[in-house]
């Protein structure tokens, strides 16, 4: 068993890109200008992100001798948590603004 509290998931309200794509008129109906139009609005909204504990480490080997890694935890949870895909990759908003001095 883990010993932490269960973190509950933080979802964006709406998935408003979801809900503008399911109805016409769809993107490839339109004309570039208005389907940039289109995802700018969709793509505009915030999202709420949970609190994080992160660490920069720097492992040795690679190409380039060093490693940089960013290692994101729940904030306040210690031992063996569930892996997670890294919520910056999956979102439609700009990304979380990275700590560990520029190097990722």
């Amino acid at each position: 068993m883990t010993d932490h509290a269960p973190v509950t998931p933080v979802l964006e309200p709406g998935a408003p890109f979801a809900v503008a794509i399911r109805t016409p008129t769809f993107l490839f109906q339109m004309a570039p200008a208005g389907g940039r139009k289109a995802l700018e609005k969709v793509h505009s909204g915030s999202i709420a992100e949970p609190d994080v504990d992160e660490e920069c480490a720097t492992v040795t080997g690679g190409p380039t001798g060093e490693v940089g890694a960013r290692i994101v935890r729940p904030a306040g949870v210690s031992g063996a948590t569930p892996a997670t895909p890294a919520a910056d990759t999956a979102t439609t908003s700009a990304p979380r603004q990275r700590s560990c001095g520029g190097r990722m």
